[in-house]
């Protein structure tokens, strides 16, 4: 059975369509131009986040049954999904892309890693939430945070400081 189908292909995100805080008719244009070319440079498979939608469906087929994984793991939530593409819709272009995984309790998670000592994994729950861990070279921190504008910072700035030495 495979998973409801999900919003991912899907919707248009809030940021192609922000309201313009252009002053003049002229401005107004030029800022729809450019909003307009971002989506589009966002949605491609070669500097946008294509890929990794690509391959959230893919992981969204493959967890979508109950007991995917053969040790009775959920399948994953419809919900979880969503908040997932949200997500990695929200870090814009230029953000380096995770490797994608499920728990057994039917979220999403991801993984960015420059090395052993440099990672940040995230779980994204159903209700919004993000659990998450990081090794920082020789710190380590973790933590729970809802999904929001500021966390889309945060954990920008995190990924940033993981994958870049």
């Amino acid at each position: 059975m495979k998973p409801p189908a999900l919003a991912m292909a899907m919707t248009t995100f809030a940021s192609c369509v922000a309201a313009s805080s252009a002053r003049s008719e002229t401005a107004h244009r030029v800022d729809l131009a450019r909003l307009g070319i971002q989506c589009h440079l966002q949605e491609s498979r070669s500097v946008g986040i294509q890929e990794v939608l690509d391959d959230l469906l893919a992981l969204a087929q493959e967890a979508g049954t109950a007991d995917w994984n053969g040790y009775g793991a959920e399948p994953l939530r419809k919900a979880s999904l969503q908040n997932a593409e949200f997500l990695l819709r929200s870090f814009g272009l230029g953000a380096a892309h995770p490797s994608l995984g499920a728990s057994n309790a039917g979220w999403v998670t991801m993984q960015w890693a420059r090395s052993a000592t440099w990672t940040l994994s995230l779980m994204i729950t159903d209700d919004g939430l993000i659990h998450w861990a990081a090794l920082l070279g020789s710190s380590r921190s973790s933590g729970t945070m809802p999904l929001n504008a500021a966390a889309v910072q945060e954990l920008l700035k995190t990924i940033n400081r993981v994958m870049k030495p």
